[in-house]
């Protein structure tokens, strides 16, 4: 395991739920993240909006870097304020062309996004973290914005105000030339091998 905790329970399939990447998968994601317990995606596109995780020490996983949840409507991917997520596996996409927000905004401290994790085509932010020590691994995937603006950033780590410390990224690449990190209020963070 790329996390560092027990897990309490074999984790729950989102496919018992009702997911099925063809129809709107918001209601049967919601479901098995209601559950507390882990939550694993087989191979697919799954479409939703407007997820919640407040849940402390979730994992969602998947295996086989072709898994894929995409955005349907305006608003956030997936948000929340639950601390020490993990995230594997997982590609969140957004459709700029269509709907509007951040893909990830999360609260939480001590979020874990591992390799083969990514977020783009977002009208919004990619990603935006405002707890401390959020980490994030590279790999094949990009983190992206579309959004073209001055104050426009793939990924936003911290908030202003209070101070966040201990991020690390590594081997990440963001997609959008006028783009880049946004780091605020941030200190004794870690940036390495990353192409920004």
């Amino acid at each position: 395991k790329a996390h560092n905790r027990m897990i309490a329970g074999a984790p729950v399939n989102v496919l018992d739920f009702g997911a099925d990447g063809v129809t709107d998968d918001t209601a049967a994601i919601q479901a098995a993240i209601n559950t507390g317990k882990d939550v694993f995606f087989p191979e697919g596109n799954y479409l939703a909006q407007g997820l919640t995780v407040n849940n402390n020490q979730q994992c969602f996983t998947a295996v086989g870097g072709n898994t894929r949840i995409t955005k349907n409507a305006n608003g956030t991917i997936i948000s929340g304020s639950g601390d020490d997520l993990y995230f594997g596996g997982i590609d969140f996409r957004g459709d700029a062309s269509s709907f509007t927000g951040d893909n990830i905004s999360l609260t939480g401290e001590r979020i874990t996004f591992s390799e083969n994790c990514g977020s783009s085509d977002a009208y919004g932010r990619a990603l935006k973290a405002t707890g401390n020590a959020i980490r994030i691994y590279g790999g094949h995937n990009t983190w992206a914005t579309t959004a073209t603006g001055a104050s426009d950033y793939d990924i936003e780590i911290g908030v202003s105000g209070t101070a966040t410390l201990y991020h690390y990224l590594t081997a990440i690449r963001t997609g959008q030339a006028t783009g880049g990190i946004l780091l605020v209020d941030c200190g004794s963070q870690t940036i390495l091998g990353c192409q920004i």
